[in-house]
């Protein structure tokens, strides 16, 4: 009745039958298509009309890389887009679905002798426990422009994904303001990190003085990916707009590519295995999370592990609250992003193809804090499994 309403004659068709729905950092995992009633009832009725159906999604996917988006607002996309759908994003079989789904496809079309598909085999449990420093995400800047003027956005730049670093140079006491923060900030003066910004169209407020320099590296967290949305230039531009102090505009700004690739050596230049004493003294700064873990010392850190396996095999990697917000890199290649302190993804899914024999490299690029475990509890801070676990807790301030 909806669709005769736009459109008198022509093809009855749901184009976007959902079996499931995405989900979002800082929100309850979606278990969209979970009443298998509803979801018969729905699919019957519209085949019953004759209706054409595309089912939205069957398989699930993986926002590989720096692919995820986000809807309006700021409402940003994990890396997973397993979508609760009737094949995880692993090709894993929900029977449920799948059969609420085939009963009614046999009632309209007759039957369909293929099975199910089998689940395929995974790597197991294996803790990943010789995490290493081996850099800071400062020295991976790239000089690209000097602005006079204001500063510039990732646009103006030609830079279309990952992160800027944004440098002014001089000294001013007081409040800065911040404005137009697409779509986090992490803000360092003098070389100490001092504050996480989140995405805000209006200004924050940041309670420091500069005495040499600052530093605002800014993270792109995705695009809008449909809608009029997407043209619509001015409110999706990433970057800042400006910085102030009691009138007074900070201009003649530095702008730095921030390359988030795989470091060249991997040379620890201390090991992470600690006391929770000692831990404190590592990840520090004087600054606070927004939801309260202490910054790391030195800014944004990247960290190594090694990964050795006996054969390939499809797998989960495992980043639990030790870790906070970040980039994850297989072998140089980058799997995606990770965000504990929001959840509700925890697992990142690791294809058995971006694995080899042996020893493998894995970099985590952490952008806010990383809190040892004791050794007894080293097990628990970062592995691989065989389960996903994407709807884990979850912290909307995050």
């Amino acid at each position: 009745q909806k669709l005769r309403a736009y459109q008198a004659h022509g093809p009855l068709v749901n184009s976007e039958f959902y079996t499931g729905w995405l989900d979002h950092w800082g929100k309850k995992h979606a278990t969209t298509g979970d009443n298998l009633v509803a979801l018969h009832k729905s699919l019957d009725g519209l085949l019953e009309i004759g209706a054409s159906v595309n089912l939205y999604m069957w398989h699930g996917g993986t926002n590989f890389g720096l692919t995820s988006g986000n809807q309006f607002g700021g409402d940003f996309n994990p890396t997973s887009y397993d979508y609760n759908a009737p094949q995880a994003e692993s090709g894993d079989v929900d029977m449920g679905k799948f059969w609420t789904i085939r009963n009614v496809t046999t009632k309209h079309f007759g039957p369909n002798k293929l099975p199910p598909p089998a689940d395929l085999p995974k790597l197991g449990y294996q803790p990943l426990s010789n995490v290493c420093l081996t850099g800071k995400l400062a020295d991976k800047m790239e000089f690209l422009k000097y602005n006079p003027g204001m500063p510039l956005t990732f646009e103006e730049l030609g830079v279309f994904d990952g992160m800027v670093g944004y440098v002014w140079t001089g000294t001013i006491k007081g409040d800065l303001i911040i404005y137009g923060i697409h779509d986090r900030a992490y803000v360092m003066v003098d070389g100490v990190y001092v504050k996480v910004l989140p995405r805000k169209d209006g200004g924050s407020l940041l309670r420091a003085t500069v005495e040499k320099t600052l530093l605002i590296l800014v993270e792109n967290m995705g695009y809008i990916g449909y809608s009029k949305a997407m043209g619509n230039y001015t409110d999706q531009y990433k970057g800042i707009l400006g910085v102030t102090r009691d009138g007074f505009t900070f201009l003649g700004w530095d702008h730095y590519r921030v390359y988030l690739t795989q470091p060249n050596t991997t040379t620890c230049a201390f090991p992470t295995k600690a006391t929770p004493s000692t831990a404190t003294s590592i990840s520090t700064s004087g600054g606070v999370s927004p939801t309260g873990k202490p910054l790391l010392e030195g800014g944004p850190s990247i960290y190594f592990v090694s990964l050795v396996v006996g054969r390939v095999a499809d797998t989960f990697l495992n980043i639990t609250e030790c870790y906070g917000k970040g980039f994850v890199l297989v072998n140089g290649r980058m799997l995606g992003r990770y965000w504990p302190d929001a959840g509700p993804q925890f697992t990142l899914f690791l294809p058995g193809v971006w694995l080899k024999e042996g020893e493998n490299k894995i970099t985590l690029m952490e952008l806010q804090s990383y809190t040892p475990p004791s050794n007894d509890k080293v097990g628990d801070c970062l592995y691989i499994t065989d389960k996903p676990t994407l709807d884990g807790a979850f912290n909307p301030k995050a």
